[in-house]
């Protein structure tokens, strides 16, 4: 079963994303060959703590160029410890999870099969 289409605009709106883009706080990269363009939040983006809607979700982000979202990543998370973390009531039930760093491998359809960017 394939999922519906989703377009960019579903998740947040794309003046926000042309924005954070222009004042380097997202970066895009063009696929070589195909009309695929991924987005990733920068490292200005990281040390000047600009988490939006947006840039959390831009973490390996990618999308045809017509705006068709092809591959879509957990959105941006943090540690207990940093102020855009989570707060929870004492009897609110939580999840707690290992948060181990290393690379983030996203699958993506082409017309060649399943590729992974990293």
């Amino acid at each position: 079963m394939t999922s519906p289409r989703i377009d960019l605009s579903h998740l947040f709106d794309p003046a926000e994303l042309e924005k954070a883009v222009d004042v380097g706080h997202v970066r895009t990269q063009v696929h070589p060959t195909l009309p695929y363009v991924i987005y990733n939040y920068t490292e200005a983006c990281v040390f000047e703590r600009a988490w939006t809607d947006v840039t959390r979700q831009c973490r390996g982000l990618i999308c045809e160029n017509e705006g068709w979202v092809l591959a879509r990543p957990f959105p941006k998370t943090f540690n207990h410890s940093e102020p855009e973390a989570h707060t929870f009531g004492a009897d609110e039930p939580v999840e707690v999870t290992d948060k181990i760093d290393g690379s983030l491998a996203v699958g993506l359809p082409t017309p060649d099969g399943l590729a992974i960017a990293t």
